[in-house]
């Protein structure tokens, strides 16, 4: 088994440029969770805050990696890394029957290093 690299805090505007300059894909994937996500009105049960709610394929054309698997894969792994650096918040929950997405929501870390003003009304606490 391989050992994990360990992960760098993300704590100041300084780490978080350099976050952006060793993990580029999953910064853009940041950037476009927050785009959908302020425009998103998702909930779960028993919770008042909005998520992002698309197929993983959806994400990845956004990005231009492909709808295929490969696109899905880079998806899921720029998504842990986002997860990892605790900048996002994921949960897995049916959405409109029985089909599982991915529910995404940035954290207040991640707003503050690449969100508006007005983002913080609609940040969970």
């Amino acid at each position: 088994m391989t050992d994990q690299p360990k992960l760098f805090p993300v704590e100041t505007k300084a780490d978080f440029r350099m976050f952006r300059l060793q993990c580029a894909n999953p910064a853009t994937l940041l950037d476009t969770i927050i785009l959908r996500w302020r425009d998103s009105h998702a909930h779960m049960p028993n919770d008042p805050h909005p998520w992002a709610v698309w197929p993983l394929v959806q994400w990845s054309e956004w990005l231009g990696w492909g709808g295929g698997i490969a696109g899905t894969t880079k998806v899921k792994r720029a998504l842990r890394v986002l997860e990892d650096h605790k900048l996002i918040e994921r949960r897995r929950y049916p959405f409109g029957g029985k089909t599982f997405y991915a529910y995404l929501r940035p954290t207040k870390l991640a707003l503050e290093h690449a969100g508006k003003p007005q983002d913080f009304a609609r940040c969970k606490a």
